[in-house]
């Protein structure tokens, strides 16, 4: 009852899954008329997690990118010194960067701000990600220093893969769907460069025909899907934490809970100020949970058999 992907507890692994392709197939039939009851593109709370909201799924990524470094760190072997260098380097940079350009560009549309402004400058915005993501990428040195370097490497390996693949893949779908957001639809009456653009379903892909403007990246949602790879990648670091049993047992369903109050929080924020459909923040959420257990699985079948030739024992609660 208690079994584990990777730190990742499977039971509510698969509840997520399942409640998201329910929330998909609902949205295939009542998006427009969902978003209709529940979305004001002027509400503050909708305001604020559009900007600070993703915050700390970003620092999860710098913190996951400078736990891989310090695991590799760990190891001592010099060859590896400038590649870990990169990687540390990259833990603040990339994080950092999108962040700022999030803050900057997500919030305007036209004429409209739908954000809490940090600043009108971008280089401010983004000099302000970077300035906030250097903690996270120096907290591995404080809470793993006397960890086992073998179980950090991976565990780091498979949050740096599951997040690094959400990232890639959710700005080249947002393209390859074009899917015009609510509040666009709303606040403009679907009207670009003398266009005019109607509700789409999340299945009717533009096929990139759509302009590549914040306005025509509805689906997925990328604050669903960063928050998501938060809550199912934390889980996977509790082995590093839990020292008796019942901390083995406890922690993961502990950071789960409260990680999906946070995902909670900012989907339905999402729906609020009017940037996604339910079917958006449906899609996302599954995806992560596919490529969560996609990894987790291959991650147990390749470093089973990399063990089994190094002679190693790495205790990992997995299938």
């Amino acid at each position: 009852m208690n079994k584990k992907l990777y730190g990742v507890p499977l039971i509510p692994l698969i509840a997520v899954a399942l409640l998201a392709l329910i929330g998909l197939i609902v949205g295939s039939f009542a998006d427009l008329k969902i978003s209709e009851n529940i979305a004001d593109t002027s509400n503050w709370y909708g305001a604020f997690i559009e900007t600070w909201g993703i915050i700390p799924a970003y620092l999860f990524i710098s913190f996951s990118a400078a736990s891989f470094g310090y695991a590799l760190l760990k190891f001592n072997y010099k060859p590896l010194i400038p590649f870990i260098v990169i990687v540390f380097i990259l833990a603040v940079l990339v994080p950092g960067y999108l962040w700022g350009k999030s803050m900057h560009d997500d919030i305007y549309s036209e004429s409209y701000v739908y954000g809490m402004l940090l600043s009108e400058s971008k280089l401010v915005c983004i000099l302000t990600g970077l300035l906030i993501h250097i903690f996270p990428a120096c907290l591995p040195f404080i809470l793993f220093k006397n960890c086992d370097k073998h179980l950090l490497l991976r565990i780091s390996i498979l949050s740096c893969s599951v997040i690094g693949l959400s990232l890639f893949t959710q700005e080249g779908l947002k393209l390859l769907a074009g899917r015009p957001r609510y509040r666009f639809l709303v606040d403009r009456n679907g009207i670009f460069e003398g266009t005019t653009y109607n509700f789409a379903q999340w299945w009717q892909m533009s096929f990139f025909k759509n302009p590549s403007t914040e306005d025509f990246k509805s689906l997925p949602s990328g604050h669903a899907i960063n928050s998501t790879s938060t809550m199912m990648m934390l889980c996977t670091f509790s082995p590093l934490f839990a020292k008796t049993e019942k901390q083995k047992k406890c922690l993961p369903l502990i950071l789960f809970g409260v990680s999906a109050l946070y995902v909670l929080a900012v989907v339905y924020a999402r729906l609020r100020c009017g940037a996604h459909f339910l079917s958006d923040i449906s899609f996302g959420i599954l995806l992560v949970s596919i490529y969560t257990a996609i990894a987790a699985l291959l991650m147990t079948l390749v470093f089973k058999k990399i063990d089994a030739k190094l002679g190693v024992s790495v205790e990992i609660e997995s299938l």
